[in-house]
């Protein structure tokens, strides 16, 4: 199964304690979501002036972090129709969009505090695009290596991405460290120019760890161990016509034929079968959440607490 449905790649949230970032906000922050698929715009809006339409979107209404792709949102706190409303100059209910966007609530001990970091950035002032692949791993190994520590030594809840799983329309500048990290990854002070660092949402935000779900859900282990059982004996037989290759007594080509074919067949089963996977996992991501009332929820991220990952949870299910 190919995880990149379960993936998110380079949207960071970071929750900083406010050292070497300035005074929090008391109020909190906003993440909203739009079902870009459900958006009716105006039939000759052009392309430029559609992607600018969200931002122009998220500033008017105070958004500060806009997603079109998320792993969960609950769909009661989706903003599609209001944001087709706005691109088409029609009346927006005001109450309704600040009841989604939590405007009226009050922030309750267990929000987090949240920021944004631009990993795309950050490769590239490493140069990543001239270095070979095993050079890019090692960089890309040593960034999250120190991420965490930077994670800990702030005190950072979340750190999570934009990627296949997760898309980031918009972020509000004032909530992006990315210059700051970077500069710390260059023993320099870490102190951002903008107003603030960080802001603080009273939205339930949870995590899942999309690879302990494929590796660990009772179903995938069962799928698994009929894979194993499936394929052992033709494993077993390339790894003796491989043998026979070394002494002569088999043609490379004939082996290499053999191996194809068998990769090509196992990766047909494991993609038909780990669907069976994701769509278990779908379900129970959807029942959680509903039922403890989670407003969003993200995957693979490069640093969590271990308090917003609900990835025992749903195994227990």
């Amino acid at each position: 199964m190919n995880k990149c449905f379960f993936r998110l790649c380079f949207f960071c949230f970071l929750l900083i304690n406010g050292v070497c970032w300035g005074d929090s906000i008391t109020e909190p922050i906003s993440i909203a979501y739009i079902n870009t698929a459900t958006v009716k715009a105006p039939f000759m809006m052009g392309a430029n002036k559609y992607n600018q339409s969200f931002v122009d979107f998220a500033k008017q209404y105070h958004i500060d972090i806009l997603l079109s792709g998320v792993t969960f949102a609950d769909s009661k706190d989706q903003i599609s129709d209001e944001f087709t409303k706005f691109i088409n100059d029609k009346k927006i209910d005001e109450d309704a969009i600040n009841s989604k966007l939590n405007k009226n609530s009050n922030v309750n001990p267990q929000t987090l505090k949240i920021s944004y970091i631009n990993t795309g950035k950050l490769l590239d002032s490493f140069h990543i695009k001239d270095l070979n692949k095993e050079e890019q791993t090692k960089l890309v190994a040593e960034l999250n290596r120190k991420l965490k520590i930077y994670a800990n030594q702030y005190e950072i809840d979340f750190i999570v991405n934009s990627g296949d799983s997760t898309k980031i329309i918009y972020v509000n500048p004032e909530i992006d460290i990315t210059d700051a990290f970077i500069k710390s990854l260059n023993n320099q002070e870490g102190v951002v120019a903008n107003r603030r660092g960080y802001g603080i949402t009273n939205q339930v935000i949870k995590y899942i760890n999309a690879d302990k779900i494929f590796r660990d859900a009772p179903i995938a282990i069962e799928i698994q161990e009929k894979l194993r059982n499936k394929y052992k004996d033709r494993e077993s037989a390339l790894v003796e016509l491989s043998k026979q290759v070394d002494e002569g007594k088999v043609e490379m080509s004939v082996y290499k034929a053999q191996k194809d074919e068998f990769s090509t067949d196992l990766s047909k089963d494991k993609n038909y079968e780990f669907k069976k996977v994701l769509v278990y996992a779908n379900k129970k991501i959807q029942e959680l959440a509903l039922r403890n009332e989670i407003k969003f929820i993200f995957q693979e991220c490069a640093f969590v607490n271990p308090r917003i990952d609900i990835t025992d949870d749903i195994l227990r299910n």
